[in-house]
């Protein structure tokens, strides 16, 4: 608490707070690291879920207020032996941070004071203007508390671990890395000739022109060695060729595969929205209102496609929306990081096609090709205040 009340009297907000930034030396001296997300002021959803307090889970500004809250979610885990709010997925823990009362700390330790449920409620208010107004403050009301043990006593300031986060480059369009298996066989036979689609169209010819140098054995690998850039296109099957393309990018490109993958969804994205629908009047209104429009069209689009997934979304409050695509059961291997760079650009192209790219923020919260559920949820925030 020393180190944080010392950050932000220096007008640093550490924005992280949770165990896993807390540090602890061989002399048994805590320290506190996780100072990546301190320079970050605008309305960006950052921060540690079950910790970070409601404005941050929304995507709104957040001052020191928000230290408080977390180091008072802390202060429960610490005290209870488990966190305030518990949830199956990342974003319906964030929902519960936003929605739910304040859980009382007593009713699960009846040996704590019944006093504390009062100042982790002031504590992690969801107004931040109700909170205490310092760290230092909160652990001067704790330490008022009538503890059966020994009294808690307010820490002198521990040192700062500053540590910078890495950077994170942009992918070239068009880079021309050397092969990871440039001889290995194809992923899949060559596809049979069906009812092409503009989408299936996109995916072929885009995926060709990212791989640049390496677009021939990136179509090799995914069975679609006849269909090049100018030649003649038999049909193809939409989801077949999504799937087979994106084995074929990861088999070509290796751990460089994610930047690929991204431009491919973001060029694929932006060329299928034009054939489909040029940008409508109605992308004039307010933010959320042609966000909604926009995910209405998008997502009914989507679901027309023949891929394996299925689409949904769902509005949680004027700040904060849900998206959703999900595979059957046994559909797809699991994966140890996440796979879905190619939506992740396709959806940030119909941001930028409905000019909201600078209105609201996407985060994948889980991937269910990680985490075996085969759901991949994505969240959709307002960057900054409401308008």
């Amino acid at each position: 608490a020393g180190a944080v009340h010392t950050a932000n009297e220096s007008g640093i907000v550490h924005r992280d707070l949770c165990p896993g930034n807390i540090f602890f030396n061989e002399s048994g001296e805590s320290l506190l690291g996780g100072f990546g997300t301190a320079p970050i002021h605008l309305g960006v959803s950052v921060g540690t879920p079950g910790y970070l307090p409601p404005e941050q889970a929304l995507g709104e500004p957040s001052g020191r207020e928000a230290d408080v809250f977390s180091l008072g979610a802390i202060a429960f885990e610490v005290l209870t032996g488990t966190p305030p709010y518990s949830a199956p997925t990342k974003t319906e823990l964030l929902m519960a941070t936003v929605q739910d009362p304040v859980p009382s700390a007593w009713e699960r330790r009846p040996d704590l004071p019944a006093e504390l449920d009062e100042v982790l409620a002031r504590a992690m208010a969801r107004r931040p203007g109700d909170r205490h107004r310092s760290v230092l403050e909160l652990v001067e009301d704790l330490a008022r508390l009538p503890w059966d043990g020994p009294a808690v006593q307010v820490a002198e300031p521990a040192a700062i671990v500053v540590t910078e986060p890495e950077p994170v480059p942009a992918p070239d369009p068009e880079p021309v890395p050397t092969p990871a298996t440039a001889a290995a066989p194809p992923l899949e036979a060559p596809l049979e000739e069906v009812e092409e689609t503009p989408f299936a169209t996109a995916c072929i010819h885009f995926a060709e022109r990212v791989a640049g140098a390496h677009g021939s054995a990136v179509l090799t690998h995914a069975g679609l060695q006849g269909h090049v850039i100018g030649g003649p296109h038999g049909g193809v099957p939409e989801g077949q060729a999504l799937t087979n393309l994106t084995r074929a990018f990861e088999v070509v490109f290796g751990e460089d595969a994610p930047g690929y993958l991204h431009r491919w969804g973001e060029l694929v994205g932006e060329d299928w929205l034009r054939s489909i629908q040029q940008r409508p009047a109605w992308m004039a209104g307010p933010a959320t209102g042609r966000l909604v429009d926009l995910l209405s069209v998008l997502i009914e689009a989507l679901n027309g496609l023949r891929v394996e997934e299925r689409f949904d979304w769902k509005q949680l409050n004027r700040n904060l929306f849900r998206l959703v695509h999900e595979r059957g059961r046994g559909h797809g291997e699991q994966l140890n990081a996440e796979a879905c760079h190619f939506w992740r650009g396709a959806y940030e192209s119909a941001f930028r096609w409905a000019g909201l790219e600078r209105e609201w923020l996407l985060d994948e919260v889980e991937c269910g090709r990680v985490s075996g559920t085969q759901a991949c949820v994505f969240t959709i925030v307002r960057n900054g205040p409401g308008r």
